[in-house]
């Protein structure tokens, strides 16, 4: 499962007004969670290992203001180097960015001064 249908998953999840979500792990998917959840969209995450498969359970935050209520994904391969990050507007969504220290957000890629590929945009 890429990064595209997991984060689908969990808006269709906030839209639905459910709780909590299972859904297949990887390291990626995993990562992109912990993100998720140092920014209080995601309550708790847990690892579970059933039938010799590993999934995510994601406790959602419901509260009006921490819901993703829309997501764009940046498809293009949009490099951008430190210099550039500045361009971005960071005050009313979440950027992510794939850079070589791993999935990182907009912030915490200006605070390490490196850049990466813009993968999305969530707000």
């Amino acid at each position: 499962m890429n990064y595209i249908k997991f984060l689908n998953i969990i808006k269709n999840a906030y839209l639905k007004k459910q709780t909590f979500i299972y859904t297949y792990a990887n390291k990626f998917n995993y990562n992109l969670a912990k993100i998720l959840k140092f920014y209080k969209y995601i309550n708790k995450i847990k690892i579970i290992y059933f039938k010799n498969k590993y999934f995510l359970f994601l406790d959602l935050n419901n509260k009006y203001w921490n819901q993703i209520l829309g997501i764009k994904f940046i498809i293009n391969n949009n490099y951008f180097k430190f210099k550039h990050l500045n361009k971005l507007n960071n005050y009313y969504g979440l950027y992510l960015l794939t850079t070589s220290k791993g999935l990182l957000s907009l912030a915490l890629a200006k605070k390490l001064k490196i850049g990466g590929k813009l993968i999305c945009y969530i707000w």
